[in-house]
């Protein structure tokens, strides 16, 4: 089996912010699109702002039908957890500097699927939106987006995709339960959930997570954030993020890995020494001296993390990968609850389903 790359939006300037609106013009199933963000950093340290954040939606639509939506932050974890390996990023805070990221949103349990793709021509007007505002420590006109698609060649469409889609998002409060009703009107493959705020795990910030079906006839899920995220752990393995940084030591670093297992940290300048110390939370701290004992003062830094949870998104997997008759059936249910207990106020918690959806 073949794909061929198409180019849906050329390398295009675009503004600080805003909505572009691509026909999906194309007669062969897509089995990948990805969206391209190229920027620059101003003439001041872009801390904490990546091109990742800046892309706020990505939507694959027909009309008014929303058949996948999610933010830069979903995109990114969700093809970690379909690969192993998260997406081609630059990630840079240094004055001046390129950042850039790749996000793709695979339709398929694998690249080149046969049976799970996504067929535009079962569609009216089918069309990728992506929405992005830039940070004002990012350069004025310097953003660029473009969008590809792998398109699959001499095979038919397939009947389904499989979609990632957000359910909600909410405000958390420093406890409590908190109730989301759970689509079902399609069988789910992976439920995603981010609980994000600076600093916290993010197991602490959603500490129990529950899921119910028809008020305790099946409960799949049962398990406090910290036993789920050992879970994911278990089954994911660990990701690795590169940073191109500035390094003061005492510095606290966000390493966009919600559980952060360790780093190597690189100076640009000679008669340096720098580390990072993670202690498994979502940030580290920068310990960094010169050859002659004094401490480390803004310094260019490459800073390499691995560690799982990236973006602080937590992926619940359900039955084998491969085989959609595993897959979790929430059709056969009237009401799918997923109960999380807060435990950390003023995060915002993104909840999104990749749904096995017919076209």
């Amino acid at each position: 089996m073949q794909y061929r790359d198409v180019d849906i939006l050329t390398k295009k300037s675009v503004g600080d912010s805003g909505t572009e609106t691509v026909d999906l013009d194309v007669t062969d199933p897509i089995t990948e699109l990805s969206v391209t963000l190229d920027l620059t950093n101003g003439g001041a340290k872009a801390l904490n702002k990546t091109p990742v954040h800046v892309i706020t939606k990505i939507e694959v639509v027909d009309g008014g039908t929303v058949y996948a939506s999610l933010t830069g932050a979903e995109a990114f974890a969700a093809f970690f957890y379909e690969t192993g390996y998260v997406p081609v990023h630059l990630l840079s805070e240094v004055a001046s500097e390129a950042q850039a990221v790749i996000l793709p949103l695979r339709f398929g349990r694998f690249l080149g699927d046969p049976l799970r793709n996504l067929d535009v021509t079962k569609l009216r007007n089918p069309q990728i939106k992506v929405t992005w505002a830039k940070d004002s420590l990012h350069l004025t006109g310097s953003l660029y987006l473009t969008v590809k698609a792998k398109l699959l060649q001499d095979v038919p469409g397939a009947a389904n995709a499989l979609l990632v889609k957000d359910v909600r998002s909410f405000t958390t409060a420093s406890s409590g339960d908190e109730d989301t009703e759970i689509p079902t009107d399609y069988p789910i493959r992976k439920l995603y959930v981010r609980p994000w705020v600076a600093e916290p795990c993010p197991a602490n910030i959603l500490s129990h997570y529950k899921l119910d079906c028809d008020s305790g006839k099946f409960i799949p899920l049962d398990m406090s954030g910290w036993d789920l995220q050992e879970e994911i752990e278990r089954i994911f393995g660990y990701a690795q993020i590169r940073h191109d940084i500035y390094a003061t030591n005492g510095d606290k670093k966000q390493t966009w890995l919600g559980y952060s297992m360790g780093a190597s940290v690189a100076t640009a300048a000679s008669g340096y020494i720098a580390n990072l110390w993670c202690s498994k939370n979502s940030y580290g701290v920068i310990y960094g001296f010169k050859h002659d004992g004094t401490s480390m003062d803004e310094q260019k830094c490459e800073m390499l993390v691995y560690g799982c949870l990236p973006y602080n998104v937590f992926c619940i997997p359900f039955g084998l990968p491969d085989d959609p008759a595993t897959w979790f059936p929430a059709p056969a249910y009237r009401k799918v609850n997923l109960r999380v207990t807060q435990a950390e106020a003023d995060a915002t918690a993104y909840i999104a389903v990749q749904q096995d959806r017919p076209l």
